[in-house]
């Protein structure tokens, strides 16, 4: 999954200005232009992603199951997120932040019930 991916690359971008400031403010500019799959809606796939440490993927189940489930989902394009180049980026934090009501679509369309969510209380490694 790419948000990962890219993530952990931004993060350590932000590390790296230490050593080369123009060239990795290059690197956050051009990667900060492509974060729509950083949305609500897209970051609940997120939870399926075996090569995410096991704590982070608890961390979303975690986040998503504190958000309320929305009753019905508008029509509309996804809200992209706001992180611009001088944000500092912790890569499990601003991962786990880009959850919100929205994240719930996947299920919705999945037609999946409450009950149909226990497998999210089990643990990750399972």
């Amino acid at each position: 999954i790419f948000q990962a991916v890219d993530l952990k690359y931004l993060s350590m971008m932000s590390l790296y200005r230490k050593e080369n400031e123009i060239a990795a403010a290059s690197a956050i500019k051009s990667i900060l232009n492509h974060l729509w799959y950083l949305s609500e809606e897209l970051v609940a796939f997120s939870v399926f992603y075996r090569e995410l440490a096991e704590s982070l993927r608890k961390a979303l189940v975690e986040k998503l199951l504190s958000i309320p489930r929305p009753k019905r989902f508008l029509p509309g394009k996804p809200k992209f997120p706001k992180t611009g180049p001088n944000d500092s980026v912790e890569y499990s934090d601003q991962f786990i932040r880009f959850k919100g009501p929205n994240s719930w679509l996947l299920f919705d369309l999945l037609k999946m019930n409450e009950e149909q969510l226990d497998w999210m209380q089990a643990p990750v490694s399972c």
